[in-house]
This record gives structure tokens, sequence and C-alpha cells, in this order.
């Protein structure tokens, strides 16, 4: 729920939102199917509606460049498990929406998108993860989940570590 939350608050225009979710693959198929359903159940309406979960995006351009890359990830041969299309014929609504198995340097991976559209990448260990996770020029935020304590620890680490060279190399 959380994961499905991060990249549905602001209906993903926001810096910081969850547009990538990497997966353990020995995992992947109860995260998935936790996550799609999720997204599934999420009401659209009117944000000052209390009954609400997500709302609008800010604009017909914003609306027209989230489906431009909607369809880049469909025509990259990634796989469209939830929504991918414009929500009614009035305002700015879009369905949210989930890839999975999206190649590693597609539009959908390496860019922000501002909206809600979760990419689900899988990975074999927490090396693979960080390869994958550092892979991009974006990188405002990022969460770390498991059971493992060290991983996390590590991770954050890691990531941390990818930061800091990002910033002293500009």
């Amino acid at each position: 729920d959380t994961a499905a939350s991060a990249i549905l608050f602001n209906t993903g225009q926001d810096c910081t939102a969850g547009s990538r979710l990497l997966v353990q693959h020995k995992v992947l198929d109860r995260v998935l199917g936790r996550v799609v359903e999720a997204m599934r159940k999420v009401r659209l309406g009117p944000p000052l509606d209390r009954t609400s979960e997500m709302g609008p995006l800010v604009s017909q351009k914003q609306l027209d460049r989230v489906l431009g890359y909607i369809a880049s990830g469909i025509n990259g041969g990634a796989e469209l498990l939830l929504g991918g299309k414009r929500h009614g014929d009035a305002g700015f609504w879009i369905e949210p929406t989930v890839f999975a198995s999206a190649a590693h340097d597609s539009r959908i991976v390496r860019e922000e998108i501002f909206g809600p559209v979760l990419v689900v990448q899988t990975f074999a260990d927490l090396d693979e993860a960080l390869k994958i996770a550092n892979d991009t020029p974006y990188g405002l935020g990022a969460s770390f989940w498991s059971s493992n304590q060290a991983s996390i620890d590590r991770a954050a680490e890691k990531i941390a570590e990818y930061t800091a060279i990002g910033v002293d190399g500009v």
C-alpha cells in the first residue's frame, strides 16, 4: 500500500514520487499483486473531496506529456499491467498506471514522468538493486524496505555515497 501511495501522492507530480519500484525476484509476484490491487482501488476525484485518493494532473500539457511517456513504455515493449489511459473525457484525469518488464534504458525508467505511473523492476541481490537505483540522472528520493537491517544500512550508505559523488562532481 505504501509503495502505491508513493507514486499516487500529488498524482505523481512530485520530484520525490516513487516512480520506480525495485523488487527482489523472489517476492515479485506477491509485491506486484498487492501494488496493482491497491492502485486499482484508488478513488479518483476532486482534491478537496475527502473521499478522493487521487486528483487530476495540473494541465492538458501535463496530461499529454504523461500519456506520451505511457505510449513510449508500451512501444518500448514494457508490460502494461494497469491503467495507461485518460480517465473520462473532461479534465486532466489519468488512470493509475503500472508497468513491468521495462528495458533499463527506456524513457519510463530513466526520466521523471511527473504522473501516476509506476515502473516495477526486478533485481537478484542488493548490489544489482543499487546499480539499478543509481543508474539515472535523477535521484531526489529513495526508500528501502527489507527485513534485513544490515542490507538497509548498506543501501543507505551506497545511495548517500553516490549522491555525494554526484554533488562533488558538479
